[in-house]
């Protein structure tokens, strides 16, 4: 014990002490931040990150997530929306998953429709195996002694799930209504297929039915933002 105590005094009276050591020692290297790539209106952009959405209301904002920085104007973000596909639900299907995505790049100072004023329109998407995201076009053709068919859209309670569609009672696998929020996220606009216009409209939510507004040759309707389901019918009528 007495040795051990000499040998404390002796360090104390030295200057030494273990925490002084500590604190004497290097402190470990952090790596730099990464420079953010300057995306300019116009460009050609390949990307790979995780997509995730992320609604605004009734807007369906598809984002990929990189770890690259990107800089637009004064912003810099490592997310940017992705639009141009054609199959919003087999894209909700894969969320958060790690995918590739092609394109040209859209700047706006300020856009509803952008989230942050930066999109990219896609010309590609795709998964790590690559199963390719973006769908194909439905072809929205009418049987031709169709004078009047009527089309149901209904938005679930989650706003970030997929709407679904009937046409005359059966799932409309042809794109004959097709329903897409606006700006706001509170209002739905619905178009028919070609040659054929809205000529009725309304929307129930909660038991309540109010009418929509038509707006040739489309149907609008004010849903609010609420997380709350909604189903909005169309007639459409041949021009």
């Amino acid at each position: 014990m007495k040795a051990f105590a000499l040998v404390l005094a002796a360090s104390v009276s030295f200057g030494f002490s273990t925490a002084g050591a500590l604190a004497q020692a290097p402190a470990s290297q952090t790596a730099p931040a990464a420079v953010a790539t300057v995306l300019q209106d116009g460009e050609t952009l390949e990307i790979h990150g995780r997509m995730r959405m992320e609604p605004g209301g009734r807007l369906h904002h598809v984002m990929v997530h990189t770890p690259t920085p990107y800089k637009v104007g004064r912003k810099t973000l490592r997310a940017i929306e992705m639009f141009s596909y054609n199959d919003y639900a087999l894209l909700y299907a894969h969320k958060d998953e790690v995918v590739t995505a092609k394109g040209k790049v859209v700047t706006e100072s300020v856009s509803p429709y952008y989230k942050n004023g930066l999109g990219l329109k896609l010309t590609s998407l795709t998964l790590l195996d690559g199963t390719d995201l973006l769908g194909a076009q439905k072809d929205a053709v009418v049987a031709p002694d169709t004078g009047i068919y009527k089309g149901e859209a209904t938005l679930p309670a989650d706003l970030a799930a997929p709407w679904t569609y009937q046409i005359d009672g059966k799932p409309d696998t042809r794109g004959l209504l097709h329903c897409s929020s606006n700006g706001g996220g509170d209002v739905v606009n619905c178009t028919c297929a070609n040659g054929y216009k809205a000529s009725g409209a309304s929307a129930v939510s909660e038991g309540k039915t109010k009418p929509g507004d038509l707006l040739n040759p489309m149907a609008q309707f004010g849903v609010g933002d609420e997380a709350k389901a909604v189903t909005l019918s169309v007639t459409c009528a041949r021009y």
